[in-house]
């Protein structure tokens, strides 16, 4: 069957948002898969590590590992609809609040920001971005008890702690607009593509992918890099003879940490509809 990704901001009505959520926290309910592997996961939404930047696969890697993610919510947890995308150019536009995007709704969304809490002060942070407005544990919506058992960063390590957020406000306004994603669609080259989107984690080279990050985080990834996969599918679309197998960049195979799924090719995974993936925009 064809999963259907639909837009959580704009087209998912409040009980296809309830079922997505009810989800995700069932999965952060059952026991880890690779606890031999991944020390402190603890439970299955744990096993989900994920290591790829700054090389030519990150685009392929993190489309079917989006795509597992989708397909761990139906297998264990009876999630019967698509991995929604979160389009968050319909949230920057003038005079309009980031935070009042409904992503962000204490109902149906996954909660606002964190109190305020100054960097030095921050518990759980490696680094601490200036002009954040938030760091604290996020207190309203269905994860306002969710218990993060990894991180921050890289450790794999137990590390219980809670769902911590810090709106950096200036980070989307610049790098998540309509007119950044135009010029993202725009380059001509796999390799100039993936560059513009993923960009640097550099304030001055932060791209989308960057932005979404240090704008937001935490669980909101998922909806996150499915736009991300979006915005690249849209780039093939436009001229699928080369674009369906161009690839390029610096290699990395020491990345991740453990196996969930099947390995595959970066050629099955290049169209979302054919070989080992099964899905489509809405």
């Amino acid at each position: 069957m064809l999963s259907q990704l639909i837009n959580y901001r704009r087209t998912l009505q409040p009980d296809e948002k309830k079922s997505y959520i009810d989800a995700v926290l069932c999965l952060q309910g059952l026991p880890a898969a690779l606890s031999s592997t991944i020390p402190g996961a603890v439970s299955r939404f744990n096993n989900f590590i994920e290591k790829v930047h700054l090389n030519g696969q990150f685009l392929p890697w993190h489309r079917y590992f989006t795509a597992v993610f989708e397909d761990s919510l139906r297998i264990h947890c009876g999630y019967a609809g698509g991995q929604p995308y979160w389009d968050w150019t319909l949230d920057i536009k003038p005079g309009q609040a980031f935070a009042n995007s409904p992503v962000f709704s204490l109902t149906d969304g996954f909660g606002g920001n964190g109190p305020y809490i100054p960097c030095a002060e921050q518990p759980y942070n490696l680094f601490c971005l200036a002009n954040g407005t938030g760091g604290g544990c996020v207190s309203d919506s269905p994860f306002k008890n969710a218990v993060l058992h990894l991180g921050p960063g890289r450790n794999i390590e137990s590390n219980n702690h809670c769902l911590t957020r810090n709106f950096h406000p200036q980070f989307p306004a610049r790098w998540l607009s309509e007119a950044e994603v135009n010029r993202t669609m725009a380059e001509g080259s796999y390799g100039r593509f993936w560059r513009h989107l993923e960009g640097m984690f550099e304030v001055e080279r932060m791209g989308l992918h960057g932005a979404g990050h240090l704008g937001i985080g935490d669980l909101l990834f998922y909806l996150h890099h499915a736009n991300l996969d979006r915005l690249w599918w849209k780039w093939q679309e436009q001229n699928p003879q080369p674009r369906l197998k161009e690839v390029s960049g610096p290699v990395s195979q020491k990345q991740g940490a453990g196996n969930i799924a099947g390995k595959v090719n970066i050629a099955d995974v290049m169209h979302i509809k054919q070989k080992a993936l099964c899905y489509d925009y809405s």
